[in-house]
């Protein structure tokens, strides 16, 4: 393992501390973003340990996750405006190898085909000097079907389709083992810590609650929404169980 004086910064559930800064930004960002939007990209960013320098954001849109990581230099990659790079779908990173001392990588695995996603983790690995951090929905029998029950209730009670959540159905939700597996192979003798984020069906409630008060202007909606988002947060787990909906893995490399 090439850790090169930091140490890993997660130890079962224990959340990485940071700096005045980080909390002050934490802060300003919840009263801008949605609150899952908030929750996701913070949980990523607190395991950016204080002496990485240069961080890449795949899946990032333009600079969000550097208004959380500064002084660190954050450059965001996409397949769509607005990001620092724009690549095609697939496309290798523009990179030399270990380029940078971080690769993020948050809700990318679920948007594409189950076999591109070795090479996808494999030019993480490669353009990563010390540490990549993932973060995606987890797929399981219990997840799966509830995504089918949410695609179904959103089209009959709303008359909505959502893009993102046509391709997890479409694509499949990542395994836990899956990407284990992959990362093992990819980055041998790499240190991998895990995290869960629990609450299938309060997330999806979740969601709901926020379409029915932007879309029918449904006060109650509104009321449970706004308890649910800012007033309670998902457990974390050490260990996935069958109420996992999202995963959060660290690979030390």
């Amino acid at each position: 393992m090439r850790h090169g004086g930091w140490s890993p910064t997660m130890t079962g559930a224990l959340v990485a501390r940071r700096t005045w800064r980080f909390r002050l930004a934490t802060a300003w960002t919840l009263l801008r973003w949605q609150p899952d939007q908030w929750r996701r990209m913070v949980l990523v960013a607190a395991r950016v340990p204080e002496s990485a320098r240069r961080v890449l954001d795949v899946g990032g849109r333009g600079h969000q996750m550097a208004t959380l990581l500064r002084p660190a230099a954050v450059t965001s990659v996409n397949v769509e405006p607005p990001a620092d790079l724009v690549v095609a779908a697939g496309e290798a990173l523009p990179y030399p190898d270990a380029t940078f001392d971080v690769v993020l990588s948050t809700d990318v695995l679920e948007h594409m085909p189950a076999g591109d996603r070795a090479a996808h983790l494999t030019e993480l690995c490669r353009v990563a000097r010390r540490r990549v951090v993932l973060c995606w929905p987890l797929g399981s029998p219990e997840k799966d079907r509830a995504e089918l029950r949410l695609q179904a209730r959103l089209r009959d009670e709303l008359g909505l389709t959502l893009p993102f959540l046509e391709e997890h159905i479409r694509f499949g939700l990542p395994r836990e083992d899956e990407v284990g597996s992959m990362i093992a192979t990819i980055a041998a003798g790499s240190r991998q810590s895990w995290l869960f984020e629990e609450g299938i069906e309060a997330g999806d409630a979740l969601l709901v609650d926020a379409l029915r008060a932007r879309h029918r202007f449904d006060v109650l909606a509104l009321v449970r929404f706004l308890s649910g988002a800012y007033l309670h947060r998902p457990p974390l787990r050490s260990a996935s169980s069958p109420d996992s909906s999202r995963a959060l893995l660290v690979v030390d490399l």
